[in-house]
């Protein structure tokens, strides 16, 4: 358990959830190393202000106050980006932000239309011939 200042901040050891029954909010059970049930609930239309907010903190190591309207979207800031092939023949692109790495499952061809979506805006340079 961290603390902060007179707040207890629990280690979260697992987490499970699923869709609220109206369907308009992502339902969060936390579990913590002390065997405790945190609940929570981020409506979906805060999901990804939520979700910037996290990687946001691990990108700066450090803390972040408050988020910005809903409205507004926020740059990530990427570290690493790489691509990962399995023995099952699925592809995945990998972005890390901070020392978080995120796997996005990419489907059939899906990597072949990036690629030359960023080569046709300049984001990526071919060396050599």
């Amino acid at each position: 358990m961290h603390r902060d200042d007179d707040e207890v901040f629990p280690i979260v050891a697992a987490a499970d959830g699923g869709l609220s029954d109206d369907g308009l909010s992502v339902l969060i059970k936390l579990s913590t190393v002390e065997h405790r049930l945190v609940h929570l609930a981020v409506r979906l239309a805060d999901l990804a202000g939520f979700v910037t907010f996290l990687l946001h903190l691990a990108a700066h190591r450090g803390s972040m106050s408050g988020t910005s309207k809903r409205s507004e979207s926020q740059p990530i800031p990427i570290s690493e980006v790489c691509v990962r092939a399995f023995e099952n023949g699925r592809e995945c692109l990998c972005v890390r932000v901070g020392s978080t790495e995120l796997m996005f499952a990419v489907p059939a061809g899906g990597l072949s239309n990036l690629a030359q979506v960023l080569l046709a805006s300049g984001a990526l340079s071919v060396h050599g011939k």
